[in-house]
This record gives C-alpha cells, sequence and structure tokens, in this order.
C-alpha cells in the first residue's frame, strides 16, 4: 500500500537537501518523490509516495513539517487527487510487434517521439497505474533503458493542495 504526501518548501537546493536528508537519516521507505515548481518562484512542491507497509505515513509527515524550510505537509487520499506521471521507455524496435506498440499508443497514455538507430523511444503520460500497464504490455527483454518521473499530484476542486506562501 502507498500513501501520499504533499508539502511546500523553500524554493532552494539547501531546502531540497535538508528533506533528502531526513528522509534518508530515518531510512524512510519512499518509493518516488517529484519536486515541481509552484505558482509562486520561491515556493517548491513535493509529492512523495512512502510504501506505507514499512514506514508510517503520519511520522514522514511529522517530520517533514519539523524542517523550517517545509511550510506545508500534508497527507492526501487517492480520491481526494488526480495522478499523473510520466515515462520515457527506450525498446528494441524489431523485438516489439508493431502491432504491441499501436495498442499501447492507441491506449491514449502514449505515444512514439524518436525511432532511430534500431530503437524507439515512447512518452508515457497517465495515471501511475496507465504507466505501469502501459509498461508490463512490453516484453521486458525489449527494454533497454526507463526513466520514470515521480507521481504529480494536485487536490481536486478549489482547495491549494499545499499552502504555497512562505512564512513570514
Amino acid at each position: 500500500m502507498h500513501a501520499l504526501i504533499v508539502a511546500s518548501a523553500r524554493n532552494t537546493l539547501h531546502a531540497l537537501n535538508r528533506v533528502v536528508s531526513l528522509l534518508r537519516g530515518r531510512n524512510f521507505h519512499v518509493e518516488s518523490m517529484a519536486v515541481t515548481r509552484s505558482e509562486r518562484s520561491e515556493v517548491t512542491r513535493l509529492a512523495i509516495v512512502v510504501d506505507a507497509t514499512r514506514t508510517r505515513p503520519e511520522r514522514v509527515a511529522s517530520c517533514l513539517d519539523k524542517l523550517e524550510e517545509v511550510w506545508s505537509v500534508r497527507r492526501v487520499e487517492r480520491s481526494e487527487v488526480v495522478q499523473r506521471e510520466a515515462a520515457l521507455i527506450k525498446f528494441i524496435e524489431h523485438s516489439v510487434p508493431d502491432e504491441l506498440v499501436f495498442a499501447v499508443v492507441g491506449s491514449g497514455a502514449a505515444r512514439v517521439i524518436e525511432r532511430s538507430g534500431g530503437a524507439a523511444i515512447l512518452e508515457i503520460v497517465g495515471s501511475p497505474e496507465e504507466v505501469d500497464d502501459a509498461i508490463g504490455s512490453l516484453p521486458p527483454v525489449s527494454i533497454l533503458e526507463i526513466a520514470r518521473l515521480g507521481q504529480l499530484v494536485m487536490v481536486r476542486g478549489k482547495q491549494q493542495t499545499t499552502v504555497a506562501t512562505p512564512p513570514v
């Protein structure tokens, strides 16, 4: 089971270093972490996915909340948010049938962005499950590389995902 934690922090490498050091130092089991710009240049948004079977999400949120550079921390449920993930997959072109590539692209979550030197690169954007499904549909022996971003998370409705205002 995965838990989602969103936070807003100062947009500096120092703040990011503090967050990563905290997660590493406490040995939290982080599945992914996406660091994104927000609507304010001085604020960075973090979306952290933790393995809730090995790490208590409340403890992660509590520890993050104690950092001076982190201004807002919140655990969110999957039902309250829109999640998207992106991935690039390079595969050996002749080892994947064209029909399979067309099926993945036809699902709406993927598109072929490059074909050269006997390899092709798929760009996949969708829910984490759609990305998993697209990757899983390709024969593992044909995959040369995968570059996968962490999850982007935004709360549904007018409510802000995190407070994007630094304290005064």
